[in-house]
């Protein structure tokens, strides 16, 4: 079986409502493991990883059960984080003026990859 990139990309949503995605600067490093990225994302102090760790186990579910690939030979291949639209709204203020308040969604873009099989007598 060749090689291929499993890419999930999710509009996180929890609940019906849309989460809402700041925008980032810098990016998490990609892990060698699963275990690692899940571990590191559990554990991070940032806002925005709970929803990145949501977005990470649906793209290995979807590994799993959609393209029956191997858990436990999955690693991230690239995560990346892209302008959505930008909902625009006015807040009224004193004296007859208003406010414009511009709230920024992202698309969060995960890809999962499953490592070769190690062959036996080949050595690391």
């Amino acid at each position: 079986m060749p090689l291929q990139d499993y890419k999930t990309v999710l509009y996180c949503q929890d609940d019906g409502w849309v989460a809402e995605i700041p925008a980032i600067s810098g990016c998490y490093a990609i892990m060698p493991t699963r275990e690692t990225a899940l571990a590191e994302l559990t554990f991070s102090r940032r806002r925005i990883a709970h929803d990145v760790k949501k977005v990470l186990q649906a793209a290995i579910a979807n590994a799993e059960n959609n393209h029956q690939l191997d858990v436990d030979r999955l690693y991230v291949k690239e995560a990346t984080v892209g302008r959505a639209f930008v909902m625009k709204r006015f807040h009224t203020r004193g004296r007859g003026r208003s406010a414009r308040i511009e709230k920024h969604f992202a698309h969060l873009t995960v890809i999962v990859r499953e490592r070769p099989e190690d062959r036996p007598g080949e050595s690391a």
